[in-house]
């Protein structure tokens, strides 16, 4: 099946903080990873793949625009944020990873970043709660959002992480 993002690169910039000069060949594998990892659980497997399929088809309903222009958009944008801003400020290359730096601006330290990333990870989960609370209430209008079986992923309810506790 082909992959389709939920959201495209000029929606990321124009909701985020991120430059316009931002390459946007560098964001697309971020885009990719958040919707894996973090809004894949929440829409679950089957509920996911007919986002993927009525976005190539273009044959999404209103209410399944609605979700997506509403609840997923959103969430999917933050979440790429929390990945983005972890990763972003490096690049690998056959002489080893590299932090970059500006000529006319000041880089953040490694605090301020983490900072950065964590305002992004909780407004990622206000929409993600966001999200949950809707579909605990309108999931009969989504089929496929109950309808996983099996090893599939099912749609998580769970939308904090509070990190590890050791």
């Amino acid at each position: 099946m082909a992959y389709q993002s939920f959201i495209d690169i000029p929606d990321l910039k124009r909701e985020s903080v991120l430059s316009g000069n931002v390459d946007a060949d560098k964001l697309k594998q971020w885009v990719r990873i958040a919707q894996d990892t973090h809004v894949r659980n929440l829409l679950g497997e089957d509920l996911f793949d007919r986002y993927q399929a009525g976005l190539i088809a273009a044959d999404l309903t209103a209410g399944e625009t609605t979700l997506l222009n509403d609840f997923i958009k959103p969430l999917t944008i933050h979440w790429c944020l929390v990945v983005v801003f972890e990763f972003l400020p490096y690049t690998a290359s056959s002489k080893g990873v590299f932090r970059h730096t500006s000529e006319n601006s000041e880089t953040t330290n490694k605090t301020e970043n983490d900072s950065l990333v964590e305002k992004h990870r909780n407004i990622a989960q206000h929409y993600s709660r966001r999200f949950v609370k809707y579909m605990k209430f309108n999931s009969s209008s989504f089929a496929e959002y109950t309808s996983n079986a099996d090893e599939e992923t099912k749609p998580s309810t769970s939308t904090d992480f509070g990190g590890w506790i050791l």
